[in-house]
């Protein structure tokens, strides 16, 4: 079993943010703010200060190892940013559930779509001549690939004996 979270954090320091990293099931009321050349600030992780205004952005940051959010702010004094406390948003709190949750159950990472949840890829029809299909409501688009399989498939059938295959006694 996992050791109980501390109530409070030992502030510590690091270089920049903007990893695009957390596991979607963790993301709640975060939101990914890219870079923006002409604007003031970093790329990060946000969640909104007051509900009713979309642009009071405040910076957080994951904390991989206690698996919460942490609330951050820029140090000039040190120029790097000090994660200082556990966020008290209730829009990021996490449940003792979810921050129990095995690591290689965590998922996909903000930003990456399910690959299982994909549409399927459309395949252009293309003319189809009347030599490549006896159906003609069958269409199979060849490939120089498949061609060149199909060739190798048909020159091993022709070395097999067929003939001697043929006359072999079954024994039982």
């Amino acid at each position: 079993m996992a050791p109980p979270l501390p109530l409070t954090l030992e502030p510590y320091f690091f270089q920049q943010r903007g990893q695009w990293n957390i596991p979607q099931r963790f993301i709640k009321g975060a939101v990914w703010v890219p870079y923006q050349r002409g604007y003031k600030g970093t790329p990060g992780y946000f969640t909104q200060l007051y509900h009713d205004n979309p642009n009071s952005l405040y910076p957080v940051e994951f904390n991989f190892d206690l698996v919460s959010w942490i609330d951050v702010q820029y140090s000039n004094t040190n120029s790097k940013w000090v994660a200082y406390r556990l966020t008290n948003f209730e829009t990021l709190r996490l449940t003792e559930e979810e921050q129990s949750v095995v690591r290689s159950d965590w998922g996909l990472l903000d930003g990456q779509e399910d690959p299982l949840a994909s549409e399927p890829e459309q395949i252009d029809p293309c003319a189809a001549s009347e030599e490549l299909s006896d159906n003609k409501e069958i269409h199979i688009p060849t490939t120089d690939l498949l061609d060149q399989e199909e060739q190798q498939l048909a020159s091993l059938t022709e070395q097999i004996p067929t003939t001697e295959i043929a006359q072999a006694p079954i024994v039982p």
